[in-house]
């Protein structure tokens, strides 16, 4: 999981999304701390708002991992 205190825009990471099991990859824009979220722009898929239990570093990680639901910090 990405910590938020760590990351900063122009960081890359791997993401999970509830409809694949491949993580998708992309560059962190922005952080949005009151909702434990980043906003990033993918290569192919565009920008997607992603929480950061779903945000890793490490491909490895992120391929190990389960989509996690959101729900309100």
């Amino acid at each position: 999981m990405v910590d938020l205190s760590k990351t900063s825009p122009g960081d890359v990471v791997w993401f999970k999304v509830w409809w694949q099991s491949r993580p998708l990859y992309g560059e962190v824009l922005k952080l949005i701390p009151d909702e434990q979220a980043i906003e990033v722009l993918t290569p192919l898929d565009g920008y997607r708002i992603v929480w950061i239990k779903n945000a890793f570093f490490d491909e490895k990680k992120a391929r190990k991992s389960e989509y996690q639901k959101y729900s309100r910090v």
